[in-house]
């Protein structure tokens, strides 16, 4: 019952050229279609769009993929549009008047906020909301299609953060485990303890010494971070008036979360004055590729979106 968090900056991409292939495919028939905001789309849905700007100047209507696409008399048309404003991390949800054969006009609003329990099975029908009157669909958009809070924006990453986490922690395990074998290896093992009962606590194989002197530092270090709290700062970057604005929720103890709440404290900086350490952090992280992690530093989600290990 996932829902499909779309990127604004994907969604300019991906907006930007489909607006281009639409006006390379116009054969200037508009039969059941008209332009809306530089977008091909059916008549309906621009209706419902329009009544949308009405009502809120600021939002704007983004292009996700072809898959969304119809064609009538060979121009191209979409039925979906996804809504989001400028500055936000993600887009706040889509509005979609599907084609069908009965003609019959469907206004369907799809977003997070959206729990239909009519379609518990799962699929996009769990997160949509859909009638056949604009002005209940006018009430569902007011209603449902909510600009994400930091601490939203943050969820959406937080388990990927923790399971690099806990994948470094696996491979260091391992390493712990390759160490062990050689200390307890039956062959070396019976040996030294035989010389141990006639000799003393000295060792025949020096090397022997050496890994069993590197396995106990090893397991001190795995009692350790077994014990160690992972405290994450998730750090957004946007623009307003012309300088950078840094959101920084500040999710402690992460491997006792579960989600993060409204109650999740949220900082903001706005230009220099953000601490000097997250942003030598995010600088080194700006570096990385999307998704990557690096062990005592964080993890990139994207070119405006980063965990920092606190």
């Amino acid at each position: 019952m996932g829902f499909s968090h779309t990127t604004v900056a994907k969604l300019l991409d991906t907006t930007q050229a489909g607006i281009a292939a639409m006006k390379h495919d116009d054969n200037g028939d508009y039969t059941d279609s008209v332009i809306f905001e530089d977008i091909y789309m059916r008549k309906p849905l621009a209706d419902f769009c329009a009544e949308i700007r009405r009502t809120n100047k600021h939002v704007k209507f983004g292009l996700a993929n072809k898959k969304r696409w119809a064609f009538a008399n060979g121009t191209p048309r979409t039925t979906h549009v996804w809504l989001y404003y400028d500055g936000d991390q993600y887009a706040v949800g889509r509005i979609s008047v599907p084609q069908n054969p009965h003609d019959e006009v469907k206004y369907m609003t799809y977003a997070p906020a959206i729990s239909n329990e009519r379609y518990r099975g799962g699929g996009e029908e769990y997160h949509t909301l859909s009638s056949t009157q604009l002005s209940r669909a006018m009430k569902n958009v007011r209603t449902y299609l909510r600009r994400y809070s930091p601490q939203d924006v943050a969820n959406i990453s937080a388990s990927t953060f923790m399971d690099n986490v806990s994948s470094r922690n696996y491979d260091f395990n391992s390493k712990v485990r390759d160490v062990k074998y050689k200390v307890v290896d039956d062959i070396a093992l019976h040996r030294e303890l035989k010389h141990l009962l006639n000799i003393g606590h000295q060792f025949v194989d020096s090397r022997y010494r050496e890994h069993i002197e590197a396995y106990f530092s090893l397991l001190e270090e795995v009692q350790e971070r077994a014990t160690r709290a992972v405290h994450g700062l998730h750090v957004t970057l946007s623009e307003s008036t012309g300088q950078q604005v840094w959101t920084v929720v500040r999710a402690n103890d992460m491997k006792q979360y579960i989600s993060l709440t409204s109650d999740t404290p949220v900082e903001t900086y706005v230009g220099e004055d953000v601490p000097a350490d997250i942003m030598e952090k995010v600088a080194s992280l700006s570096l990385l590729d999307d998704r990557q992690y690096v062990e005592g530093l964080g993890m990139k989600v994207s070119n405006t979106e980063y965990w920092v290990l606190a």
